[in-house]
């Protein structure tokens, strides 16, 4: 669960035969919320050396969300992964 109103890091690491691949981009999108930095709903970000991308996602109301991430270029079909998530609201004590 992520709290609505903050923050949250979302990482995915592309590895070819065990090895990572860097400076791969990679192409986030969400069906609700928005990518911090990104074109609301859709952001990419770029492999590291350990072949990790991140992103932060927030949103400012509670529900359900999928978060998919398609690296771009290279294999067709491109290699993919997706996520579920919720976004909640806590009510202080």
């Amino acid at each position: 669960d992520i709290v609505i109103d903050t923050q949250q890091a979302v990482t995915v690491r592309f590895t070819n035969a065990n090895a990572p691949q860097a400076g791969r981009t990679v192409l986030f999108s969400t069906t609700r919320g928005s990518f911090v930095g990104g074109s609301g709903t859709t952001t990419t970000a770029v492999t590291d050396a350990n072949g990790e991308a991140t992103t932060r996602i927030t949103s400012a109301s509670a529900g359900s969300t999928t978060i998919t991430a398609i690296v771009q270029g290279g294999a067709s079909p491109a290699p993919s992964a997706t996520r579920s998530a919720a976004f909640v609201s806590i009510t202080p004590a």
